[in-house]
């Protein structure tokens, strides 16, 4: 490099302020900083900037300000986070094309090289007048591209606080550009949407058309040399369009070599090299470690590493005296370094490590690799380096017995919801089967889907306007799809439960006729709220905490309930006084109708993704893959100084130490004794265990109504009462039954009654001289013992298939026996034990 032109500073550096739009020239937008005028408070201002705040300008502003807002405190905290904070000095020339097809950004047959001094700014390289805000970043892995790209974002932002026709600089990782078919222009305007909640494309369009934004792209080499070739076309494509555009690309100089496709759309290669003998030797003088100095002149695989400024970062932390000859063992050594390290008095004082006590006997470090393995090589699959815990997807499942149990778990919780709501309407019985068969049906077609949260909400007219036609028709369909699945399964239920075959038959057609009808015109309702609701939107919600996207989707959830219920219910307030004659017109004046329907827009609003991410989850904590508090752990990670963390996104220290953790041994279960968690069969049997136990069993108080010819029950007692398996079972003697009064029997009748069973079917009870004898055997039991039967001589009783006989002293005629054969359909249930 001795033969590089010198760089003098001053005279190429660029006066900022005299820039101009020359579009045949390719030159950078007008930058120009004034001064903001400060004006006194009065009530006319007030009362125009409030109207102005619904200005298409004022919103622009207002987005602005927000997104400016959510970058600084990325770059900011990135850069404090960096395992190159302490900035060392490197070699770095820039590359302009002059005539050279083959060179980094060739457009021409040859280039010019000049050298630049270890203190120039990057800001100054990036406002040259032959450079003109068009920029690549090259180095070697390590080289400090990235923070590079960090510390011109920093000065831009400086500039874009102090100027508002400034662009916004936006750091956008190439890793996320999954689809080859999208173009730059259309993957920033998604960029924008996922990353930064800007939710409205057509404004982000506006918004990056207009030049509001400054793209600062990093990774490309991340994309793999076909996809890179194929990113830098698209990118040469997207500066063509708009040849005043600014941008700036980071990518690995061998990588970019490789790849032998120029970005030839920009107008300069800023390169960094490897620090010179002289600059390392003063680094490591600066920081008291010249002992190390002696060891790395003397040891050539560690003058290897030195030659790369962010394993001499960490070889400055991590030397303990043993050599360092490979970057395996640097990073190694680098891991077991932050997993053990103490806080400083600094951290402790800046609660950096808040709750540290707690916190660093949290986990083992085997339980930290290993979950973090299993992390780097998720965003390894999705060629990703950021992580928001939001973004988890059904792919991370590893075999198809999770995604199984995935889908079961989801469609049980979602299930066990409708089947409560619809219990309130129809009956518990009827719900609670309902939702039963609709989950398991439901949990195992359904497709395994990305999870996409729901963001908070504002008003939005022109999404109402997008959305109203669409979500009409998408309610028409769901409506009669929700019409022929509701009807078939509840009249299936009836059917089951009230009739026999040629009664299943009718309430089905009956039920389906009806049913679809209603299915319609609730479509239309569930349409006109749901087009209403995707109206609904915000400009700008940047993810501040940890899984903000799944606790966001689910308060919109119970709030978009909260408000459409009283709107169901003014809907069938008017509705109920039709004469339609449709089948569930009763179910409409009931309220719960009304509750049914608003949680099912809930459902839509959110609250399917935040069911979806707990199955998801669970399933991933049963299998030892993930913690169980993920933010708690990635916090803690981020404390340790194997992650950083930005609001609620999350990556690793550094690309190379996430490829460390990918290249570590294949992902094992944990030890046993490491793992505290409960099994999921356990939590899968308690779920079903407890559907089981609602849909079969019933709690009901008793009422003075009631007849009751045991001590052990008393009215206002609160017993439990099996209402479905008794069906199904042969009860036993001394069982008590809970039944609806025969007159014939001598009951009173619509009376409930609660009895012991004395005899059972096919058994013959006789008093004979006050005692008793079944089947000719004496029968004594101490609620016998109470009965009046010593007036009783000669009284026999042959039970038949399908009774039983219950007897008790009267009521009224307290020297009288009432006794009486009970059919199994009069039977309500089973009393198995009183609550209290």
């Amino acid at each position: 490099m001795g033969n590089k032109d010198k760089y003098q500073n001053d005279s190429a550096k660029i006066d900022r302020q005299n820039i101009r739009d020359v579009k045949d020239h390719g030159k950078v937008a007008a930058i120009i900083n004034e001064n903001v005028n400060v004006n006194n408070f009065n009530f006319a201002d007030f009362i125009q900037g409030f109207l102005n705040f619904f200005r298409p300008e004022d919103r622009e502003a207002k987005v602005r300000s927000e997104l400016l807002k959510g970058i600084k405190v990325e770059v900011v905290q990135r850069l404090e986070d960096s395992l190159q904070q302490n900035q060392l000095l490197v070699n770095q020339y820039l590359e302009l094309p002059m005539f050279s097809q083959n060179e980094a950004v060739g457009r021409f047959e040859r280039k010019k090289i000049i050298s630049l001094p270890p203190e120039t700014k990057i800001i100054d390289v990036f406002y040259r007048r032959d450079v003109a805000g068009k920029l690549l970043i090259l180095g070697k892995p390590g080289a400090g591209k990235t923070t590079t790209l960090l510390r011109l974002a920093k000065e831009l932002i400086e500039e874009a606080e102090n100027n508002v026709d400034a662009p916004v600089p936006v750091i956008f990782e190439l890793s996320n550009w999954q689809q080859d078919n999208l173009s730059i222009g259309d993957w920033l305007i998604e960029y924008l949407k996922d990353f930064y909640g800007m939710s409205d494309r057509r404004f982000n369009r506006s918004f990056l058309s207009g030049r509001k934004i400054l793209p600062l792209l990093d990774g490309l080499d991340e994309l793999g040399l076909v996809r890179q070739r194929l990113c830098i076309e698209k990118i040469n494509n997207f500066i063509g369009e708009d040849i005043g555009t600014c941008l700036v690309v980071c990518c690995r100089d061998e990588e970019y070599q490789e790849g032998n496709f120029r970005l030839e759309k920009l107008n300069g290669a800023y390169c960094l090299q490897s620090p010179e003998e002289e600059e390392i030797y003063r680094y490591l003088e600066g920081l008291g470690k010249v002992d190390l100095w002696e060891v790395i002149q003397n040891n050539s695989q560690m003058w290897e590493l030195a030659n790369i400024p962010l394993f001499l970062n960490i070889m400055v932390t991590v030397y303990q005296g043993e050599p360092i000859y490979n970057e395996e063992q640097l990073f190694a050594a680098y891991i077991e370094e932050c997993l053990q390290r103490m806080p400083t008095d600094v951290e402790k004082r800046e609660k950096f490590f808040s709750s540290y006590t707690q916190e660093q006997t949290s986990y083992t470090q085997e339980q930290t690799r290993h979950w973090l393995t299993f992390l780097a090589r998720q965003l390894e699959a999705e060629n990703k380096t950021e992580f928001l815990i939001e973004n988890m997807q059904p792919s991370w499942l590893e075999n198809n017995v999770q995604k199984l149990a995935y889908r079961i778990i989801f469609g049980l919780v979602v299930g066990l919801i409708f089947g409560l709501i619809f219990g309130l309407i129809f009956g518990l019985i009827y719900g609670l089967i309902f939702g039963l068969i609709f989950g398991l049906i439901y949990g195992l077609i359904f497709r395994v889907e990305k999870i996409e949260p729901k963001q908070a909400f504002s008003f939005s007219w022109q999404k109402i306007k997008k959305n109203l036609i669409l979500r009409l028709i998408d309610g028409l369909i769901d409506g009669l799809t929700f019409g022929l699945i509701f009807g078939l399964i509840f009249g299936l239920i009836s059917g089951l439960i009230e009739t026999l075959l040629f009664g299943i038959i009718g309430i089905l057609i009956d039920d389906l006729t009806n049913l679809l009808i209603d299915g319609l015109i609730l479509g239309l309702i569930s349409g006109l709220i749901l087009g209403l609701i995707y109206g609904l939107n915000t400009d700008i919600k940047l993810k501040h905490t940890p899984n903000q996207g799944i606790k966001e989707s689910l308060k919109n959830s119970l709030s978009i309930s909260i408000i459409t219920t009283p709107f169901f219910l003014l809907i069938f307030y008017f509705y109920s006084l039709l004469d339609t004659g449709l089948g569930i017109k009763l179910a409409l004046d009931e309220p719960e109708f009304s509750l049914f329907l608003g949680i099912i827009i809930g459902l839509h609003s959110g609250g399917l993704p935040s069911i979806k991410h707990f199955s998801l989850r669970l399933i991933l904590w049963q299998n030892r893959l993930i913690p169980w508090n993920y933010a708690k752990f990635l916090k803690y990670s981020a404390q340790r100084r194997l992650t950083q963390q930005v609001g609620g996104r999350f990556r690793f220290i550094h690309d190379s130490l996430r490829k460390h953790f990918t290249g570590n041994k294949p992902v094992t279960s944990l030890s046993p004794q490491l793992d505290k968690n409960y099994s999921l069969r356990i939590i899968i049997f308690l779920i079903i265990l407890t559907i089981f136990i609602n849909i079969t069993s019933c709690i009901y108080p008793i009422t003075p109504q009631a007849k009751i010819f045991t001590p052990a029950i008393q009215t206002n007692n609160l017993v439990f009462s099996d209402i479905i398996t008794h069906k199904w079972r042969n009860l036993e003697r001394g069982n008590l039954i809970d039944f609806w009064g025969n007159e014939e029997e001598g009951f009173q009748p619509y009376c409930t009654y609660i009895m012991p069973i004395i005899a059972l079917p096919g058994e013959t009870l006789e008093i004979q001289e006050g005692k008793v004898f079944i089947n000719n055997q004496p029968f004594t039991a101490d609620y016998i013992a109470d009965l009046p039967t010593q007036d009783y001589d000669e009284i026999k009783v042959e039970v038949p298939e399908n009774y039983y006989l219950v007897l008790a002293r009267h009521p009224d005629k307290n020297n009288q026996l009432l006794r009486g054969l009970i059919h199994k359909k009069e039977i309500i249930g089973q009393v198995l034990f009183k609550i209290w």
